[in-house]
C-alpha cells in the first residue's frame, strides 16, 4: 500500500472535526491547489425528521406541534442552503465580494 493510501486510510479514521482541521492545515500549507468549499447540512436525525414531517404534511396529518417543528426545520434547512450558496458564490466569483465578504452589486453587473 502506498504512503498516500495509508495516509488517506488514517485520515478516514479521524473524527469529522479532526478531518476538517487536517484539511485546513493542508490548505494553509499549500499542499492542495484546488478550491475546497466547506458545505453544511442538517444532521442525519434532523433530515430524517424533516422527511417524516413533510410526508405527514402531504397527507394532511400534521398536529399543530408537528407543524411548528416542520417550520423550524424548514427554516434551518433554508439557512443552511443560503449559507452554502454564499460560500459557493464566494469561491466561484470572489471578485464580486468586498473584503468583508459582502456582495457588491455594482461589481456583479459589470462582470
Amino acid at each position: 500500500m502506498s504512503q498516500t493510501n495509508q495516509a488517506l486510510k488514517a485520515a478516514e479514521q479521524l473524527s469529522p472535526k479532526l478531518r476538517r482541521q487536517l484539511a485546513l492545515r493542508l490548505l494553509a500549507g499549500g499542499a492542495v491547489r484546488e478550491k475546497i468549499v466547506l458545505l453544511h447540512q442538517l444532521s442525519a436525525e434532523k433530515q430524517e425528521r424533516l422527511g417524516v414531517l413533510l410526508e405527514k404534511n402531504n397527507e394532511g396529518e400534521l398536529t399543530p406541534a408537528e407543524r411548528v417543528h416542520l417550520k423550524r426545520l424548514g427554516a434551518a434547512a433554508d439557512q443552511i442552503m443560503l449559507a452554502n450558496s454564499k460560500a459557493l458564490a464566494k469561491s466561484l466569483r470572489p471578485e464580486v465580494f468586498d473584503r468583508q465578504g459582502r456582495l457588491v452589486k455594482k461589481r456583479l453587473r459589470s462582470t
